[in-house]
């Protein structure tokens, strides 16, 4: 990099590796009726007019070319010189790559919804069950609920908080949650009704099946469709217990650092996963 006074290395208040920066020193005579340069949009590049850099643009810093990095600000410089800074800005992949000391494992007491398993509706022709049909009296095979669920409730399991640290905007992907919603599921069927609050596949009801050892078309029974009144209930976010982010945290120290802090949960101790029937 060219060792000429008006450029030399910023050190950075970062523990992200790899975010490195350069202070610019332009005379306040400069930068009369200049256009104004955008925090973490203009590039040293696209500031050539600005700061009359264009001698500079295609030095290099640590192997990375300067026309890239990103400008952060003004501050005080030399008499009668302001300081602009520019920073690296890093990949997303450095971005996602969280701080390896900072990364801690424990476990925790976590509440977790009711999985359902299995829902269907077995028919008994032998004990008969009386319904009015287009007001008419019929007798229908009596049907019995099969539901098998994982319960839910209070749960040790493992959790990884892992914390990321940058001078940049981190990807939106790493400040996402996806908490497990459980959703009421109602089924209502001759003799049978009943509900159940879970975590559940698409699931299926049809009030028009009759005959067979099972109701056809109805709960989680997967079946090809056939017409009829079928009301068909989309799977939740989660149809199974599975490893997931509850808690993303952003905060800004008064360096002006990111700290993003992640909780990723794992199922509950001996689950690794429930696979829907």
């Amino acid at each position: 990099m060219d060792t000429q006074e008006n450029i030399f290395v910023q050190p950075v208040p970062s523990s992200r590796p790899g975010e490195l920066g350069f202070r610019y020193h332009v005379p306040l005579t400069d930068l009369f009726n200049k256009a104004a340069l955008t925090v973490n949009e203009t590039t040293f590049e696209q500031s050539i007019d600005t700061l009359s850099c264009a001698a500079f643009v295609y030095d290099k810093l640590a192997g990375y070319d300067l026309r890239s990095f990103v400008f952060k600000g003004w501050e005080n410089g030399p008499l009668g010189h302001l300081s602009a800074i520019f920073h690296r800005a890093p990949t997303d992949a450095e971005l996602s790559t969280p701080i390896a000391s900072m990364t801690d494992t424990y476990s925790i007491e976590k509440d977790w919804p009711n999985v359902l398993v299995h829902l269907a509706a077995r028919e008994d022709p032998t004990l008969p069950v009386v319904v009015e049909i287009g007001g008419s009296l019929v007798e229908m095979p009596r049907l019995f609920e099969d539901v098998y669920y994982l319960p839910g409730g209070r749960y040790s399991c493992e959790v990884t908080v892992k914390t990321y640290m940058s001078l940049h905007t981190f990807p939106k992907r790493l400040l996402r949650t996806n908490v497990p919603v459980p959703k009421l599921v109602r089924w209502v069927e001759r003799n049978i009704h009943g509900s159940l609050e879970c975590l559940h596949s698409r699931l299926t009801f049809d009030t028009t099946g009759q005959g067979g050892d099972f109701l056809p078309h109805w709960g989680t029974e997967r079946q090809p469709p056939r017409p009829g009144r079928r009301r068909h209930i989309p799977a939740t976010n989660h149809v199974d217990w599975k490893e997931h982010c509850d808690s993303a945290q952003l905060t800004t120290t008064p360096d002006g650092q990111k700290v993003l802090t992640r909780r990723t949960v794992k199922p509950p101790d001996g689950v690794s996963k429930v696979f829907m029937v």
